[in-house]
């Protein structure tokens, strides 16, 4: 699973939610949130963790694969 940091870029960007409702959805301060998106933090506690893959787990995986796929198909083409 990628870090934290990635997850939680992940999620803002995805729903394009604040910071705010962020935290609020992982059950966080705000300024936690900030610290991760700034890498000044990098090892949630237990519960974020399962709070981030809660969320991240069924979005993250299909996303890459398709990316994955598509670099795969662009690789095979004769160009």
């Amino acid at each position: 699973m990628e870090s934290a940091r990635a997850q939680m870029k992940f999620l803002r960007k995805r729903e394009k939610r604040s910071t705010k409702s962020l935290a609020e959805r992982l059950g966080v301060f705000r300024k936690k949130v900030q610290r991760y998106l700034s890498g000044a933090s990098t090892k949630p506690n237990k519960r974020l963790r399962e709070a981030l893959v809660m969320d991240t787990e069924s979005a993250w995986q299909p996303q890459v694969r398709r990316r994955a796929a598509g670099a795969r198909d662009s690789a095979s083409d004769p160009g």
